[in-house]
Parts: structure tokens; C-alpha cells; sequence
């Protein structure tokens, strides 16, 4: 096997779509499944990513506005009061998630709007949804969400970052 052309993956043997080549469909494939998971596409998927420092994390700088999707987005987050401020009853995590998978599944098969994040924050839990019609997502998640303890509420933003907030008590 001195001569390279022998080599079992000599390049004329070898597909051109090869192993550890990847294709413009595995980019495909993993820049949905990064935006799927984080919101976002990686910062080589179409463009560098930019030499700026990144922005501070919600621990560090708690007054922070969360990552806004670009564009015009609308938003509506749902604060779900909690019985527990801190989350540590196993039972009341387990409903949350199982509403959480409801609400990002209804989203995804209506096409309104998606799902982003979540997060506590003074004793409710938040939910994180951004579309192009703040009202079409209320219509989709109220309903799944009107079973939510006393005090729970949808805060819808009709408009891009900056306009103000509309409460909807669930």
C-alpha cells in the first residue's frame, strides 16, 4: 500500500459527498436543528460572527431585555405563578414541562408563532413565544393555558421591541 492510488479511499474511489465531508444539506440539517434548540442560527452558518463581546447573561445583568428574534417580532410571554418560588416540587416541574411541550407543539402545527425560552423569575415561570401577530399567538395558547393558578397572565407585545406590553389575564 506504498502507492496512494491502492489506498481503500483513493479520491477517485471515494464519493465526492464522502465521509466527514459535509454537504450543504448536513448545514442545512444542523443549522435547523441549532435554531430549533437555541432560537438562533450558529455564527457560521451564513455570515462571521461578529467581533463584539457577547452580550452579559441573564445571571449577570438580571435587568437586561432577553434575546429578541430579528425583525419585527411580536412577543407574549406567559408568567405562570408558581406554588413553589424556587421550583423544587417534582410534581409541579413535571406539569409545567408537560404544558411547556403543549404549548411549543401547538405553536409549531398552527404555524403562528415559536417557542423560545424559559425561565423563573420571582416566583412565576415564563414562557418565551415570538411571532409575527401577538394576538394570533394568545388565540393558540390561552386556551391551553387557562387551567394556570391564579395570578398567571400572558403579557402580549403587538409590535417590535420597544412598544409597550398588553396584560391578558388567563
Amino acid at each position: 500500500m506504498g502507492n496512494s492510488s491502492d489506498h481503500p479511499l483513493a479520491a477517485a474511489d471515494r464519493p465526492a459527498d464522502g465521509p466527514g465531508i459535509a454537504t450543504s444539506r448536513d448545514k442545512e440539517q444542523a443549522t435547523s436543528l441549532f435554531s430549533r434548540l437555541f432560537g438562533r442560527k450558529p455564527p457560521d452558518a451564513d455570515e462571521e460572527a461578529p467581533n463584539e463581546p457577547s452580550a452579559p447573561d441573564a445571571a449577570e445583568d438580571s435587568d437586561a431585555p432577553p434575546a429578541e428574534p430579528a425583525g419585527d417580532q411580536h412577543r407574549v410571554v406567559a408568567w405562570l405563578r408558581l406554588s413553589n418560588p424556587e421550583l423544587s416540587q417534582e410534581r409541579e416541574q413535571m406539569r409545567l414541562f408537560a404544558l411547556e411541550d403543549t404549548v411549543m407543539r401547538a405553536l409549531d402545527e398552527s404555524g403562528v408563532g415559536t417557542y423560545e425560552t424559559n425561565d423563573l423569575e420571582r416566583g412565576f415561570f415564563r414562557m418565551h413565544m415570538y411571532g409575527p401577530d401577538a394576538d394570533r399567538v394568545v388565540e393558540i395558547v390561552a386556551p391551553i393555558l387557562a387551567s394556570a393558578p391564579p395570578g398567571s397572565y400572558l403579557a402580549k407585545r403587538p409590535g417590535p421591541y420597544g412598544t409597550s406590553e398588553e396584560r391578558v389575564d388567563l
